[in-house]
């Protein structure tokens, strides 16, 4: 539906029917051999990205089928690396002269424009040291369950999920895990650390009140995180 409607605005804006839109790629298609450039091809081209790569046309459409919340959530959560924005940066590249955009690609753009320019490159941990972390995690969580009828008498004495204070890879995720195994580990964490999860079960060990709000706070920021997450691979599917 959404490639329909992308496909009509475009023609409304050309003032032309289906009928002409049509006609005119009938009018045009002529393959191309493998002797001819694309500088040098008459005709209209469609292509997908990844064929298109190293290749520059005068006039580029991109079409709407593009994961625009993909790109917006990978922005939100600060991920190094995102397929679907490194594929949209290839296809916007191929213009020489005009570029077409749909509305929603114009809207995604205009966002990405308006954060800052600068760019810090952090090296990527490896998928094997996150696999680690969250080995180590589920040990010590084991352990502190166990000993859960222990006084707590500090933040300190909580364990908390590996890196989740850490803006770019919170939570011992990594790009290269699988959306289904970043669901499970995330499922995980909420059910350990959701504030309707962990103070039934550990409220009573908690006998200052400055302690246990801020034991919250960080329950609550980590919970916020999970769900975020979790929202954004559901937008990926």
């Amino acid at each position: 539906m959404g490639k329909a409607l992308a496909l009509l605005r475009y023609l409304a804006k050309k003032e032309k029917s289906i009928q002409e839109f049509f006609s005119d790629l009938r009018d045009s298609y002529c393959p191309m051999d493998d002797n001819t450039s694309a500088d040098e091809y008459d005709g209209v081209v469609m292509s997908t990205v990844h064929q298109a790569k190293g290749l520059e046309f005068d006039n580029v459409l991109i079409a709407d089928d593009f994961r625009w919340k993909v790109i917006i959530a990978a922005n939100m959560r600060s991920a190094i690396h995102c397929d679907e924005a490194n594929i949209l940066y290839v296809a916007i590249t191929r213009s020489k002269c005009n570029l077409y955009l749909t509305q929603r690609a114009s809207e995604c753009l205009n966002y990405l424009s308006s954060l800052s320019p600068t760019i810090q490159l952090h090296q990527l941990p490896s998928l094997k040291s996150n696999e680690k972390k969250f080995e180590v995690w589920k040990r010590k969580w084991e352990s502190f369950k166990k000993n859960s009828g222990h006084f707590i008498g500090s933040i300190n004495d909580v364990v908390f999920p590996p890196d989740w204070d850490n803006n770019l890879h919170p939570l011992a995720l990594h790009p290269q895990m699988s959306s289904a195994e970043q669901r499970r580990k995330l499922m995980e964490y909420l059910r350990s650390y959701h504030p309707d999860k962990f103070f039934p079960r550990f409220g009573d060990a908690i006998q200052s009140i400055m302690v246990r709000g801020e034991i919250k706070k960080v329950l609550e920021e980590i919970t916020r995180q999970c769900t975020e997450i979790l929202s954004s691979l559901r937008a990926e599917d």
